[in-house]
């Protein structure tokens, strides 16, 4: 598994003496593992994450609904793929494009209860194509109100989930260095 993968690396970077602490970061399965090392770890000191868990709250069905409702033509479009199969994708979507099972909200709740009281260093990042379960700027906050002034946060609309433009991926790795260089002395 990742995670036995995870934990054999830190030991082997442990008996190269190499470090002390560890900082995870993880791209979508890539922060599934990373947060679930950080749970079973407690030599990972910080945890990044890039369009990892995200839940709907209230505010998100909102938005959605006020989105679908201003643009009918999209909706129906939408609407028309899912009965007449000439309109659909061929990728999979939903669950059906899952790869890994993602706990429940309460569950990453309480993990995130106990990373604020080990005093890991996180960060989120959320991009635009995730946009099935994730809306606003705040919207994890909102759904995990103990990250905040715990963890920094970030939305970043205009970037695609693979950051295939360069332009997206010097953004996340100034973002990156711009935390690293917060968490460590």
């Amino acid at each position: 598994s990742s995670l036995a993968d995870s934990r054999l690396l830190l030991d082997v970077l442990d008996r190269r003496q190499l470090g002390t602490g560890y900082m995870v970061i993880g791209l979508c399965s890539g922060s599934h593992d990373g947060h679930q090392l950080c749970r079973a770890d407690e030599r990972v000191v910080g945890l990044f994450s890039i369009d990892g868990y995200a839940y709907r709250n209230a505010k998100y069905h909102q938005l959605y609904w006020a989105s679908r409702l201003s643009h009918p033509l999209r909706s129906l479009k939408n609407v028309a793929g899912r009965v007449l199969p000439q309109y659909r994708l061929l990728e999979p979507r939903g669950a059906d494009a899952e790869m890994i099972q993602w706990p429940t909200a309460v569950e990453v709740a309480a993990d995130y209860q106990r990373f604020v009281q080990r005093r890991v260093s996180m960060a989120f990042v959320f991009t635009g194509d995730v946009h099935d379960t994730y809306l606003y700027a705040d919207q994890h906050y909102d759904v995990f109100p103990m990250l905040r002034g715990a963890a920094q946060l970030r939305f970043l609309s205009h970037i695609d989930h693979t950051l295939t433009r360069r332009a997206a991926r010097e953004e996340m790795i100034r973002y990156i260095r711009e935390w690293l260089l917060k968490v460590t002395p």
